[in-house]
């Protein structure tokens, strides 16, 4: 027995790449989806993995096409573990940072157009706790230019990509 105010979520990675991985995630999921709601199966979110990685396509109005198809569904959607890998940006760190913020606030301002999204929820807050800063440290304990792919620095500090965050979701105010 599930209580009933309990969200069910399923949640998927890779979705917002426009390559043949990413397509292949995209249709896999509105199948299953569909397959879960045709069997009966309650199902009120899908969660979309918000792991922004610039060395990969990503082409925003097909994604928008697809975020469309799952708000169809009658199916909230939510943005899970988002950040921006910064792995391909310059290692200045301002020249980084607006990077980061432009692709991250871009990606949300489209995405928060569908109305069924309902939730952006970070993966960390803080640079320091990071996955890819903790594989930066394992890979080089005396990495120097580590990865920057959150919203508050390694001192909690607000980044570019905070602000571009809470411009785009002030543009997405509802009712």
């Amino acid at each position: 027995v599930v209580d009933k105010k309990t969200k069910l979520v399923l949640n998927e990675a890779q979705a917002e790449r426009d390559d043949d991985v990413g397509l292949a995630v995209r249709a896999g999921l509105l199948r299953l989806v569909d397959e879960l709601q045709h069997a009966g199966v309650r199902l009120d979110v899908v969660g979309l993995q918000g792991h922004l990685q610039p060395r990969y396509p990503h082409d925003p109005q097909r994604f928008l096409e697809f975020v469309h198809a799952l708000a169809e569904r009658k199916v909230d959607i939510y943005i899970t573990e988002f950040d921006v890998r910064d792995d391909t940006f310059p290692d200045d760190v301002a020249t980084r940072d607006k990077m980061i913020a432009e692709t991250g606030g871009k990606f949300l301002e489209t995405v928060l157009q569908v109305p069924a999204v309902k939730a952006v929820i970070a993966w960390q807050l803080s640079d320091h706790y990071s996955f890819y800063t903790d594989a930066a440290r394992k890979k080089n304990p005396l990495a120097e230019r580590l990865p920057r792919p959150l919203p508050f620095d390694e001192n909690m500090q607000k980044k570019p990509l905070w602000y571009a965050m809470a411009r785009a979701l002030e543009g997405a105010k509802r009712s």
